[in-house]
């Protein structure tokens, strides 16, 4: 007779067809033998996503049969997609409304590494809001559970789109004592005028290592505040979106947030023709390794590596950038006779070759291409690349495509 495997094989065997993502097999395996259900049922339940009130109603059901099952959930993500027709469509969020959620919520807090809540809503206009998480009108057990969740002894991370709460002193209040890491907020908006009220205190202001924000007044405002509930002196990563209606007072400000301890800056936004706005001043940040912009180009003249090379100017002497990925959406409206007066990165690549850009190791360059055709010339252009920086011994990927 065989004797049986070694409970670390069988632990291995389950652990690669969980990083195969094929959750049928890892059903199956429940099924093999005792040996096989923990290791099995650890991956099953690791990630959870809820994204209807039926689908919460199942999961609270089996959460009430095995309490063990909700143990092992690490990750929750809890999402109420958009509407087909979210003009008309005015009411609440079922997260807000559903009775059962906060249960579940409350019962996996203290085991949550990570949470992920998404509204999928919108903002049209002046208190014009469809579709999102009322913070001021979600039930007590509701908002219990999920202050629960930001101040679990295991987050993490948490990320946040959709949400309507009253101001950004409120909103990062509720992190008071978390041990978070990583916050995202990609949306969310407030009724009333942002203030700051001194005699609202934070105990025990998280430390951010990570920061994901789209750029408003107020939030700017908040963070740059002495009494913002958050402490940013450990931030390393940052990730900005510029907004359509960004003024230029708030880019300035912005400026401040990019401190001596960000290594990794991740810059999203729409450039215009004609609307060339004022670069991100980076001297602050000495220990900056990488910058990966994502942008959105809406013009047919160098402008844009203009732009991007008055930035990478303001980067500190000395400094330790490695890596710059460029991820561009280039709109085309005509079709240039000499793409060199469109794609000309000729002062962009002398300001990377300079000896204060030592540090340099790789540049990423991607380009997808939308509108009208452009000639032949675009592919000799970009198979040139930068070759001063190849010669330096960086390593150069540029590539392109119509999309």
């Amino acid at each position: 007779m065989m004797s049986p495997l070694p409970q670390e094989l069988i632990d291995t065997i389950v652990d690669r067809v969980a990083d195969a993502s094929d959750t049928a097999s890892l059903r199956a395996c429940l099924h093999v033998s005792r040996s096989f259900r923990s290791r099995s049922r650890m991956h099953l339940f690791r990630d959870v996503r809820i994204d209807s009130a039926a689908q919460c109603a199942r999961l609270h059901a089996l959460f009430a049969m095995d309490p063990t099952a909700a143990t092992l959930v690490h990750k929750l993500d809890v999402v109420d997609p958009i509407p087909r027709d979210p003009r008309r469509f005015k009411e609440e969020t079922w997260i807000g409304r559903d009775d059962l959620l906060p249960g579940v919520v409350q019962q996996l807090a203290p085991h949550l590494h990570a949470l992920d809540l998404s509204s999928e809503g919108y903002h049209y206009g002046n208190r014009d809001y469809t579709h999102v998480l009322r913070w001021n009108k979600a039930s007590e057990a509701l908002k219990r559970a999920l202050v629960a969740v930001f101040r679990g002894p295991n987050i993490r991370f948490v990320s946040l789109a959709g949400v309507l709460i009253d101001s950004c002193q409120m909103l990062f209040s509720l992190f008071d004592g978390s041990p978070v890491e990583r916050l995202d907020l990609p949306s969310f908006w407030h009724d009333a005028e942002c203030r700051v009220d001194p005699d609202i205190s934070t105990l025990h202001p998280p430390r951010l290592q990570s920061l994901s924000i789209i750029l408003s007044t107020c939030l700017v405002n908040y963070l740059l505040n002495p009494l913002c509930a958050v402490h940013l002196d450990r931030l390393s990563r940052i990730s900005i979106t510029v907004p359509g209606n960004c003024s230029l007072e708030i880019r300035s400000a912005a400026t401040a947030i990019l401190s001596d301890s960000v290594e990794h800056l991740i810059l999203n936004e729409n450039i215009y023709f004609g609307e060339i706005p004022d670069v991100f001043t980076l001297t602050e940040c000495h220990n900056l390794k990488v910058i990966h912009l994502v942008t959105r180009v809406y013009t047919m003249d160098n402008s844009y590596w203009t732009y991007i090379t008055r930035m990478m100017e303001t980067i500190s002497t000395p400094n330790s950038l490695k890596e710059i990925r460029m991820e561009l959406d280039l709109v085309t409206t005509v079709n240039p006779n000499d793409v060199s007066e469109w794609l000309d990165w000729t002062s962009l690549e002398a300001v990377l070759a300079m000896p204060t850009m030592a540090a340099l190791e790789r540049v990423n360059v991607m380009l997808n291409i939308t509108g009208h055709q452009v000639s032949n010339s675009l592919e000799v252009w970009i198979g040139k690349g930068l070759p001063v920086l190849k010669q330096k011994g960086v390593t150069v990927g540029m590539r392109h495509r119509y999309i």
